[in-house]
């Protein structure tokens, strides 16, 4: 396979698993950050600035990881274990 299509295949099944594992552990600290504010209680907008960080941090990171996937596999064949 190619290196785009490992991404693309990578992308397509990534994103229900990235949404149990971020947005929804998520919820229960902007529950208590909503009912009990350290001081002024963030907006809705401030929550969806960090899921939009956390998706754009997930898929950019999904390239590299992929390269290093790749590139470890043809090392492997010249490593002595």
């Amino acid at each position: 396979m190619s290196f785009s299509q490992i991404r693309i295949g990578s992308i397509k099944g990534m994103f229900p698993d990235f949404l149990i594992w971020t947005v929804l552990p998520m919820i229960p600290f902007i529950i208590a950050e909503q009912w009990w504010p350290v001081g002024v209680a963030p907006r809705w907008r401030d929550y969806s600035m960090n899921i939009l960080l956390s998706l754009s941090t997930a898929f950019l990171s999904l390239p590299l990881g992929t390269a290093a996937g790749l590139w470890s596999g043809q090392l492997r064949h010249g490593a002595p274990l």
